[in-house]
């Protein structure tokens, strides 16, 4: 028989974990997918086999969306440290080191949902990715380059004046007060985003995932310049 590791946190389908993970009810149910080592049934949740504790093959979740790969509700309004939890108990499951005494399937396996998980988590940790992906899920290119979302011409006139700022900006108390200036503006559009993904308003969504994009880019560009001129 094909040796299997022994994993001690079922992700996705133990009483334990459905705190964390949200109840099942919350996506939609595949077909009845087999284990490839012992041909059991197994949960659409799990990452392992219920009866022999195989790792999955990748290939039978090529249709999860990065939510449902870490377990995660479809939404906007994500808690960043749980899923922070979420994703390295995830990421101990599928360690190299769970894997020693595996066959050489289980190892590459292991190794293709590591890899897409880590993926998935980097996108769903960053809110102007998060929003990026949630539009895309819906059909709108709102961040890209040629995206369809048409620039506001007042974010236009508020991107120019906050470069000018920063131009004209030298003294690194100036500096962070800035950034506090924008890092509270920052708070208050996720907070307008996830209002709007919850009430399924994706064209106010998408406007907003712009103006959060711009400015993140901003506070990027504050640290970039103290970072300048603490090192000099």
């Amino acid at each position: 028989g094909i040796c299997c590791c022994s994993h001690s946190l079922q992700l996705f389908d133990t009483a334990s974990n459905r705190a964390l993970f949200g109840q099942r009810s919350r996506f939609h149910t595949k077909p009845e997918i087999e284990c490839w080592n012992c041909s059991s049934t197994i949960a659409d949740f799990g990452l392992f086999c219920d009866t022999c504790d195989a790792i999955r093959d990748p290939s039978q979740m090529n249709d999860y969306d990065y939510f449902k790969l870490l377990g995660l509700p479809k939404e906007f309004g994500l808690n960043v440290k749980e899923m922070e939890k979420i994703f390295w108990k995830v990421q101990m499951n599928l360690h190299p080191d769970k894997f020693t005494q595996s066959s050489d399937k289980e190892k590459e396996y292991s190794a293709d949902l590591s890899s897409k998980v880590n993926h998935a988590y980097n996108v769903l940790k960053s809110p102007v990715r998060r929003a990026q992906y949630l539009l895309e899920m819906h059909g709108i290119d709102a961040l890209s380059e040629g995206g369809e979302t048409n620039t506001d011409p007042a974010l236009l006139m508020e991107a120019m004046e906050a470069r000018e700022e920063l131009e004209e900006t030298e003294s690194i108390k100036d500096l962070k007060s800035m950034k506090k200036n924008f890092a509270s503006t920052i708070a208050k559009v996720e907070g307008e985003l996830k209002a709007s993904f919850d009430a399924h308003k994706l064209e106010e969504a998408a406007r907003l995932a712009v103006r959060l994009r711009y400015l993140t880019k901003v506070v990027d560009e504050i640290d970039e310049k103290l970072l300048l001129l603490d090192t000099s």
